[in-house]
C-alpha cells in the first residue's frame, strides 16, 4: 500500500507541475495576443502587412518603410527598404537607427546604404523576440514605428523552480581538460605479479596460505620434504667436519713448523687442505641458500612469500609431488595497476610519459597517470601500448576488467561554461534557457569541448548570466506546445 501512495502521489506532483506550467503559458500567450505562427502581434486589433520584399511594412502618411530580417547564406541582418507613395526612395537619401530591446539587452543598430535599402550594422541574433524601435528621417520629417515579436519565451514562478526541479546556475569560467578516449584493459603490473617457483623437487607437506590469501614478505606459503634437500642439508654437516679436521690439523702442524719439528712441505699440505675444506663447506652453504633453505630442518624447505600481495593462483595439494622449477604459486601486488591502452599512430606524439589520466567503469572512476609508452609501432594495430598506473589500494579495481581511459593532455580554463543537462534542441538549434526575472527564454549556442559534466560555450550567452539546468526539458516541452514557426 505504501508503495502503491507513493506512486500516486508522484503522478499527482507531474500533473500539478505541467498544470502551473499551462498556466503560466496562458497569461504570457494573454498578455502578448500568440498568434499561429509562433510570434505574437504588436498590437492585437493591428494586422500585419508585408511588403514587397516579404518584411514587416510600416506605413505614415505617404511615407512607408519595410523592415526585414534578411538570413539567407549570411547571419541575419537588417535591411531597411524605404517608399514615398509606393515608389522605391534611394536608401543614401533617408537615415535610420534601430533599437532593439530583448528580455535580457539592447541593440543599437546604424545603417549604411546598400543596393537599394539600408544594411544594419550588427547582426540581429536568435531568437528574434525583442520589442523594436525604429526611428527613420526622410524629407526632413522624423519617423517612429514598433515592431515587437516574442518567440522562445515562457514565464515560470520563482516560487515554482523547486517543486519542477529545474536548477538556477549561472555562466562561468570552468576548467576542462583536452582529452584523448580510449578503451582498455586493468592488468596487474608485470614486475609485481612473480611465479613462486620450485627449486627442488618434493612432496607438498602442507599449504599455509591458499587461493586469494593476503601475503607479507617473508611469509611461509608451504613447505615442502625433499630428499635432495636431504643430502644437500647433510653434505653441509659433512664438510662442517672436514673443516673442523682440517683446522685441528693445520694447528698442529703450524705449531710444529714454528719449533722446526715439522717440515715446510708438511705445513703447506695441512693449510691446502684447511682451504679445500673451507671452500667445500661455502659451496654445500651456497646450494641452499639457493633454495632459500637454512642449514638445518632435514628435509624439509619452507618456501617463503617473495613479496606482499595476494595468492592469485595456487593449484596445489598437500601430498602433491613437484618438480624442480615448477610454478607452485603465483603472488601478485594488486595496491597499484595499470590500464593498458592501444595508442593510435595518430594519437601518438600527443601523448608523453606523466601525463594524469582518468580510469571509468560505469559509476567508478581513479585518478592515474602514464607510466610507459611503446616505441614501436605494431604492425598489426598500428598502435602503441600506453601503462595508465593508478592507486587500488581499497582493492576495487580486479585485473581483466575492461575500461575507459581518458588521457588528460592538456587543462585549459575557458571563460564561459555550463552543464551538460541545461542543454535542449529548440527548431534545429542547441539552445540554453536563460533566466530573467520571472521569465525564461531560448538561447541558441555554439558550443565546444566537453569535460566533467559540462560544455564550453563558444558564442550565445554572456559571462554571468542565469540559466536553467536539471529538468529544463520540461521548458522545452512547453514550448513545444505552442507549434511556434519561424517566420519574419
Amino acid at each position: 500500500m505504501n508503495v502503491s501512495f507513493k506512486h500516486i502521489a508522484g503522478i499527482v506532483s507531474v500533473i500539478c507541475l505541467l498544470v502551473l506550467l499551462a498556466y503560466a503559458w496562458h497569461k504570457t500567450d494573454k498578455k502578448h495576443e500568440h498568434r499561429s505562427d509562433g510570434h505574437h502581434a504588436e498590437k492585437p486589433a493591428e494586422k500585419v502587412e508585408k511588403g514587397a520584399h516579404g518584411g514587416r511594412l510600416f506605413k505614415q502618411d505617404d511615407f512607408a518603410l519595410e523592415v526585414k530580417i534578411f538570413e539567407q547564406g549570411v547571419e541575419p541582418q537588417l535591411r531597411l527598404y524605404a517608399f514615398d507613395n509606393n515608389k522605391t526612395i534611394a536608401p543614401q537619401n533617408i537615415q535610420a537607427q534601430v533599437v532593439i530591446n530583448r528580455l535580457d539587452a539592447t541593440q543599437t543598430l546604424n545603417f549604411r546604404p546598400e543596393a537599394d535599402y539600408l544594411l544594419g550594422d550588427t547582426v540581429v541574433y536568435e531568437p528574434h523576440s525583442f520589442v523594436m524601435q525604429i526611428n527613420a528621417s526622410y524629407a526632413g520629417k522624423n519617423y517612429v514605428f514598433e515592431w515587437q515579436q516574442i518567440e522562445g519565451r515562457l514565464s515560470l514562478p520563482t516560487a515554482s523552480l523547486a517543486s519542477s526541479g529545474i536548477e538556477l546556475l549561472t555562466v562561468s569560467p570552468k576548467t576542462m581538460a583536452d582529452s584523448l578516449f580510449l578503451q582498455g584493459e586493468i592488468q596487474v603490473l608485470p614486475e609485481r605479479n612473480i611465479a613462486v617457483l620450485a627449486r627442488v623437487a618434493g612432496e607438498v607437506v602442507s599449504i599455509n596460505k591458499p587461493l586469494g590469501a593476503q601475503v607479507k614478505q617473508g611469509e611461509v606459503l608451504l613447505v615442502l620434504e625433499s630428499r635432495e634437500l636431504a643430502t644437500l642439508r647433510a653434505n653441509v654437516q659433512t664438510a662442517q667436519q672436514r673443516l673442523m679436521l682440517a683446522q685441528e690439523h693445520f694447528h698442529h702442524q703450524s705449531t710444529l713448523f714454528e719449533q722446526k719439528m715439522s717440515s715446510k712441505h708438511d705445513y703447506m699440505g695441512a693449510k691446502t687442505q684447511l682451504t679445500e675444506a673451507q671452500i667445500t663447506l661455502d659451496e654445500a652453504k651456497k646450494l641452499l641458500q639457493i633454495l632459500g633453505a637454512e642449514t638445518t630442518g632435514g628435509a624439509r624447505l619452507a618456501i617463503r612469500a617473495p613479496m606482499n600481495g595476494v595468492v592469485i593462483d595456487n593449484k596445489l595439494a598437500v601430498g602433491q609431488i613437484v618438480n624442480m622449477d615448477m610454478p607452485l604459486m603465483r603472488i601478485a601486488d594488486l595496491s597499484s595497476l595499470i590500464a593498458v591502452v592501444n595508442v593510435p599512430a595518430s594519437n601518438v606524439n600527443e601523448v608523453r610519459v606523466g601525463m594524469a589520466a582518468e580510469v571509468i567503469l560505469n559509476q567508478m572512476n581513479t585518478q592515474g597517470k602514464v607510466s610507459y609508452l611503446g616505441a614501436v609501432l605494431d604492425e598489426d594495430t598500428r598502435s602503441v601500448q600506453a601503462f595508465i598506473r593508478f592507486n587500488n589500494s581499497s582493492q576495487s579495481w580486479k585485473a581483466g576488467q575492461l575500461v575507459h581511459v581518458n588521457i588528460i593532455k592538456e587543462m585549459t580554463t575557458v571563460p564561459m561554461a555550463i552543464r551538460e543537462d541545461a542543454v535542449q534542441t529548440f527548431r534545429d538549434w542547441q539552445v540554453v534557457f536563460i533566466r530573467v526575472g520571472e521569465q525564461f527564454e531560448v538561447r541558441p549556442l555554439e558550443l565546444g569541448r566537453h569535460s566533467e559534466g559540462y560544455i564550453e560555450v563558444l558564442n550565445g550567452l554572456q559571462a554571468n548570466q542565469v540559466y536553467g539546468a536539471g529538468n529544463s526539458f520540461l521548458l522545452k516541452a512547453e514550448l513545444g506546445k505552442s507549434g511556434a514557426s519561424h517566420d519574419h
